[in-house]
């Protein structure tokens, strides 16, 4: 409620926009967040350290939405260092079941895994969900 009531009365601010559609998010309302999302996303790619664009990658991603969900973890990738956009991506280049792709999937998962043993206590904890999943992804291909 807050939320719509702060876009009533200032319809083009960005964080409003943004943190309402993350709370949507949040609450699995992907595709009333995705329009808020996106536009945040274009304005301002970088918006929140990245956070924002993650959060469309991942209502994307949870819509089915995989070739446009690609290019927004493409975009996350190259503007940070997250674990999370790059296991994403890595997961859906492994659906689309291309070698190349696969390949590429499998140099991600491999840089996650790398820089965990790089990274401070409190990013590794932050980011534990997705090295484990990092994780999950490389013995998969291995197997595979």
């Amino acid at each position: 409620k807050n939320y719509l009531a702060a876009l009533e009365r200032e319809p083009g601010d960005v964080d409003t926009k943004a943190h309402y559609g993350r709370c949507l998010h949040e609450l699995k309302r992907f595709r009333e967040a995705r329009p808020l999302l996106e536009d945040v996303c274009m304005a301002e790619p970088r918006h929140d350290f990245g956070a924002t664009l993650i959060s469309l990658g991942e209502c994307l991603t949870a819509l089915g939405e995989n070739e446009s969900a690609v290019r927004i973890w493409e975009q996350a990738v190259e503007h940070n260092s997250y674990a999370q956009p790059r296991v994403r991506l890595a997961e859906l280049y492994l659906q689309s079941g291309e070698p190349d792709k696969r390949d590429r999937a499998r140099r991600l998962v491999e840089d996650v895994l790398r820089e965990e043993t790089l990274t401070p206590a409190f990013q590794r904890k932050q980011e534990a969900e997705w090295t484990h999943r990092a994780r999950k992804v490389s013995k998969s291909m291995s197997q595979g």
